[in-house]
């Protein structure tokens, strides 16, 4: 009786670029993918207190939202900073 053996895959060499030391290569993509996430994330703060603004401007916002808007704010300022 014999033993089927796993097949594994075989490793893909990594690719690096001619221009680019290995050393480099992670660093520009993951400062610009954090510079993105930050701009998603000011402009869905922004999205956020404009909605609330907006509730507040046709009436009052209940003991929840007024904290919400604060917090919101305070995340607004934290990314600023």
């Amino acid at each position: 009786m014999t033993t089927a053996m796993p097949i594994m895959p075989a490793a893909e060499p990594q690719a690096t670029s001619a221009s680019a030391t290995p050393s480099e290569a992670p660093e520009e993509p993951a400062a610009l993918e954090e510079s993105e996430h930050r701009l998603l994330e000011e402009r869905r703060l922004a999205r956020l207190e404009e909605e609330l603004l907006a509730r507040l401007d046709r009436g009052s916002l209940s003991p929840a939202e007024e904290s919400r808007l604060n917090d919101i704010r305070r995340q607004r300022a934290d990314l600023k900073a």
